[in-house]
């Protein structure tokens, strides 16, 4: 069972600020918002839990019962926007700017990777921003991985109860293609750390520590590991599935073989690191200089001296000759 709504403080500020609106009013702003308002009960639950203080001034803020009762439920930043909750209530209206930031949250990407993706898209933003909008309108912490799924299918489901036979159509083509949405790929993820990457790399980010042998590893051991649990059960279709998953575990083993594994990554990185540290014998300074070095600071002389050093040279044009400067 879906527990909370990732918009629960967006959901609180509507009852308090349409108290005369009915819970299924309420739930209607939150859907037509692309939220996750969950239905009329949970808006009911809600909506016992905010009493506010009577008079209730939310517009000033010298009203300290309603100052108070605004921070306690978390409400203020509505009433009151800065910079940067303004910038997160912008965001919201935005549907592109919403459908990247959202899906980007969902894979667990850091918050300046998300900063930098909107700004390459057109959509100004600042971290404080971006965390002002999963606070009030998409916190992913608060529900756990099987709930957003659950709410991913709910929010893309034909709702089934209109009478108008286009609308239903529209209804019925929204949720066929669903299926494409970024955030639905994100929400089923099964690895985060695989997703982020992937969210990463369709926004045309590839992070420095991406390591292409490490992920063929990884699906190499999940193949192998299907493939065993496939001929334990013996079941129906179980053999070849076992079989498919083998082939996979070759083909991932064979790509290694041909990109290296991480251990041998991890080798030609030391063995670079060795080559750049490493501590050879120090020559002498009569085997560099060939005997000509002195700790006099004059001009190097003699018959034996490099004339780069001397700035002679063998003719005899002006300021030339042997034994002359330059």
């Amino acid at each position: 069972m879906v527990r909370r709504s990732p918009a629960e403080r967006y959901l609180r500020f509507l009852i308090v600020r349409h108290e005369s609106y009915s819970d299924k009013q309420i739930a209607e702003i939150a859907r037509v918002k692309g939220l996750d308002p969950l239905g009329a009960y949970y808006i009911a639950q809600l909506r016992r839990k905010l009493v506010p203080p009577v008079p209730f001034y939310p517009e000033n803020k010298t009203h300290k019962p309603s100052f108070r009762f605004l921070m306690a439920k978390e409400l203020f930043s509505f009433y009151w926007p800065d910079q940067h909750m303004a910038v997160a209530l912008r965001l919201l209206e935005q549907p592109r700017a919403k459908e990247l930031l959202e899906t980007m949250l969902l894979s667990e990407s850091p918050v300046n990777w998300i900063v930098g993706a909107l700004n390459r898209e057109g959509f100004r933003a600042s971290i404080k921003a971006v965390e002002q909008y999963r606070n009030a309108f998409f916190d992913v912490d608060s529900i756990d991985s099987l709930e957003m799924r659950t709410l991913m299918r709910l929010r893309f489901q034909a709702s089934g109860t209109t009478n108008d036979p286009e609308l239903a159509r529209v209804e019925a083509a929204y949720e066929k293609e669903a299926w494409a949405d970024a955030r639905i790929s994100a929400a089923q993820a099964p690895i985060k750390s695989l997703s982020t990457m992937m969210t990463a790399v369709r926004m045309g980010l590839l992070p420095d520590n991406a390591s292409f042998s490490k992920v063929m590893a990884t699906a190499r051991f999940l193949g192998a590991a299907r493939s065993i649990e496939a001929a334990m059960r013996n079941g129906h279709h179980d053999h070849e599935r076992s079989v498919a998953f083998m082939s996979m575990t070759a083909t991932a083993n064979t790509i290694l073989e041909s990109v290296g594994s991480p251990e041998e990554d991890l080798q030609s990185k030391l063995a670079s690191i060795q080559l750049q540290t490493d501590e050879g014998d120090v020559p002498l300074l009569d085997e560099i200089s060939r005997g000509l070095h002195t700790e006099d600071i004059e001009m190097p002389g003699g018959p034996n001296a490099d004339p780069e050093l001397t700035g002679t040279t063998s003719d005899s044009k002006p300021g030339g000759g042997t034994g002359q400067t330059g």
